[in-house]
């Protein structure tokens, strides 16, 4: 469907994910399961080491993330702003601590 610009309060642009780091890629942004959050899966795509800045402009948020080669990594953004984002499973349970 074919759509021209129209008068609204929202830019003609918006970014929702940036990544800075060139061997990190999205794999999944969507609604979490329970709660009032998003869960945001990404990978590490070039087998190297690698520390990620997620940056995600609508939620007002900036973490950083280390990976091993190829991997996988999922994390629960709270909706509410002092809400801490933290590292789940892929079933979006709570991760272990390695103490």
């Amino acid at each position: 469907m074919l759509e021209t610009f129209h008068a609204g309060s929202l830019p003609q642009t918006n970014s929702f994910l940036a990544i800075e780091s060139g061997t990190v890629a999205l794999g999944a942004l969507k609604r979490a399961e329970d709660g009032d959050a998003t869960i945001l899966s990404i990978y590490e795509t070039d087998r190297t080491a690698t520390t990620a800045r997620i940056i995600l402009p609508t939620w007002n948020r900036t973490f950083g993330a280390d990976f091993t080669p190829c991997e996988f990594k999922t994390f629960l953004i709270p909706n509410e702003p002092q809400g801490p984002v933290c590292e789940v499973g892929l079933l979006e349970q709570s991760q272990p601590s390695h103490s």
